[in-house]
C-alpha cells in the first residue's frame, strides 16, 4: 500500500513538474514574441516619425498627432503577434518631440512586464554660413506709388546688406533730364527702416545691417512725385541692385535610440534642451 501511495505521489509530482514546465515553455514563447514584436514595432514607428521630423526641419507640412502616433505603433505591433488578447499595452507618445514609451504585460504570470522608451534624436554635425543674394530690377513711372521689390520668406532670414543702384530722369522731347528726385522707402516687417531721398543719376545707395538682423518681410517702394512741379514723364530705374542674406546650412543626423536615463544623451543631442528634458523626464518616470 505504501508503495502504491509512493508511486502515486511520484506521478503527481511528475505531472506537476510537467505542467509547470509546459507553462514555462509557453511563457518563454510569449516572452520571445513580445520582445520581438515590441522592438520591431518601435523601429517601424520611429522610422515613420523620423521622416515626419525630417519634413518639418525642411519646412514641409507634416501633421501627426499623438493619437495617430500611438495608433501606428498598435497597428505595427498587432501585425506581428498571433493573439492580441494575451497582451496589455500602455502606449504613451508625443508626436511633437518624437518620443515613444511602451509598457507591456501579459496574462501569463511568468512573463515579466516590459517598459521601453525610444526617442527620435537629432545630433548636429556641423553648421556653416551660406551667403545668398536676391537681385532687384525695376523700371516704371515715378509719378506713382509703386512697389520696387517685395518678398516674404517662410521663416526669418538674417539680412546683411542692401545695395540699390537707382537712376531717375524725365523726358523732354528726346532729351533726358536727371533733376527729378523720387523717394525710395525700405520697409522691414512692415516698419519703415530707411528712406532714400533725391534719387538722381547713377547713385548707389547701400545699407549695411547690424550683425544678426533678421527679417521675414521686405518691401521697397517709390513714392509719387509732385505732378505740379514735375509735369514731364518721369521714370525710376533700379538695376544691378541686390539684397544679401546669410543663412545657416546645418548638417545633422536623425536617428532613433532607446533610453533609460538622461545621462546617456550625447552632448549635441536635441534632447539636452530644457523643454525636451521635461518631456523625457515625464516618460522615464
Amino acid at each position: 500500500m505504501k508503495i502504491i501511495i509512493r508511486i502515486y505521489g511520484i506521478i503527481i509530482i511528475f505531472m506537476i513538474i510537467l505542467v509547470y514546465n509546459l507553462y514555462l515553455f509557453k511563457a518563454s514563447i510569449i516572452a520571445n514574441e513580445l520582445d520581438k514584436a515590441m522592438r520591431i514595432a518601435i523601429e517601424q514607428t520611429q522610422d515613420m516619425m523620423k521622416e515626419v521630423i525630417y519634413q518639418r526641419n525642411n519646412n514641409i507640412p507634416a501633421d501627426l498627432n499623438n493619437e495617430e502616433y500611438e495608433q501606428y505603433f498598435s497597428e505595427c505591433f498587432n501585425s506581428l503577434i498571433k493573439d492580441s488578447s494575451i497582451y496589455d499595452l500602455r502606449i504613451k507618445a508625443d508626436a511633437k518631440y518624437g518620443i515613444l514609451t511602451i509598457e507591456a504585460k501579459t496574462n501569463n504570470i511568468f512573463v515579466k512586464k516590459r517598459k521601453l522608451t525610444n526617442i527620435v534624436d537629432i545630433k548636429l554635425e556641423k553648421t556653416r554660413d551660406i551667403e545668398e543674394q536676391i537681385k532687384i530690377n525695376y523700371y516704371d513711372d515715378a509719378h506713382q506709388d509703386n512697389v520696387v521689390f517685395q518678398k516674404e520668406f517662410i521663416s526669418p532670414k538674417t539680412i546683411t546688406k542692401l545695395n540699390i543702384y537707382a537712376i531717375s530722369y524725365m523726358n523732354s522731347d528726346e532729351s533726358h533730364y536727371y533733376d527729378c528726385s523720387p523717394t525710395v522707402e525700405i520697409y522691414l516687417d512692415d516698419v519703415l527702416f530707411k528712406t532714400f531721398d533725391h534719387v538722381r543719376k547713377r547713385e548707389m545707395r547701400t545699407i549695411t545691417f547690424p550683425e544678426g538682423t533678421k527679417v521675414k518681410k521686405i518691401l521697397i517702394m517709390t513714392r509719387a512725385l509732385d505732378w505740379d512741379y514735375y509735369d514731364r514723364t518721369q521714370f525710376l530705374i533700379v538695376g544691378s541692385s541686390k539684397i544679401c542674406f546669410i543663412s545657416k546650412e546645418s548638417t545633422y543626423q536623425i536617428y532613433n535610440r532607446y533610453i533609460s536615463n538622461k545621462d546617456s544623451l550625447e552632448a549635441k543631442s536635441l534632447w539636452q534642451k530644457e523643454e525636451y528634458q521635461k518631456v523625457l523626464k515625464a516618460h522615464l518616470e
